[in-house]
């Protein structure tokens, strides 16, 4: 697809003569049409010296750049920074002083950095994620089972005896959304063991994965209802 992308844009160029209107409804027309406007221009390149576009020269790619953003290559967005746009500027002001290939370098450049990297989506990084929950205390209403949904997947929690760890095995960095499910309260009685309170109660909310992590299960009930958390 990118060496359509090049055909389409060299054809484009090659046929420019004064007069053409080349339409802008698509990402390589509107890059095509930059080109020739930016290197039929002897003023945009400032400072030879120091290979530095011309302040007009800037303000044509940046009008470019959002362009190429509106026509739908979402990713060209980060050349919208200052930190990338500068980048992008160093990257093309070289590209002007060469007259005989300034178009076709200064548009491969263009569809390399705003369409073909652009459209390429990141792989999100996965970490290993666990839940731990507190240990029910004798004596207070600390006890509670329930089901814990993540991402589709049921995990089983019961801190009256049972394990105080969850594994959720990896999930993707970003935000996921949990669900608490079918939760028990119960008071532990120092004699008689665990005493039903309250039954079938939910509740809802996310939390978000950036590293490795063991992610602290909160669920309580004040005087506005029950509260949770993974934290």
């Amino acid at each position: 697809m990118r060496q359509g992308g090049v055909l389409i844009v060299m054809t484009l160029l090659a046929l420019g003569k004064p007069g053409l209107v080349i339409a802008n409804d698509d990402p390589l027309d509107a890059i095509a049409n930059f080109a020739e406007r930016i290197c039929s221009t002897p003023e945009a390149k400032g400072n030879s010296q120091t290979t530095e576009l011309s302040g007009a020269a800037k303000a044509e790619l940046k009008g470019l750049v959002k362009k190429v953003v509106d026509l739908g290559i979402d990713g060209a967005a980060k050349y919208e920074s200052k930190e990338y746009e500068g980048v992008l500027q160093q990257d093309l002001a070289p590209l002007i002083s060469k007259s005989t290939t300034c178009k076709e370098s200064i548009s491969q450049k263009l569809i390399d950095k705003l369409v073909t990297d652009a459209s390429i989506t990141p792989e999100l990084k996965s970490y290993p994620v666990k839940l731990r929950g507190q240990p029910a205390q004798a004596g207070t209403a600390s006890g509670i089972t329930m089901s814990i949904n993540i991402e589709g997947e049921e995990y089983e929690f019961d801190n009256r005896s049972g394990s105080l760890l969850v594994d959720v095995g990896t999930l993707t960095e970003g935000t996921h959304d949990f669900n608490f499910e079918n939760i028990n309260g119960y008071f532990m009685h120092p004699v008689a063991g665990p005493q039903l309170q309250a039954s079938g109660l939910s509740c809802a909310g996310a939390f978000t994965v950036s590293k490795k992590k063991t992610f602290q299960i909160i669920a309580w009930v004040d005087a506005t209802g029950l509260k949770c958390d993974l934290r």
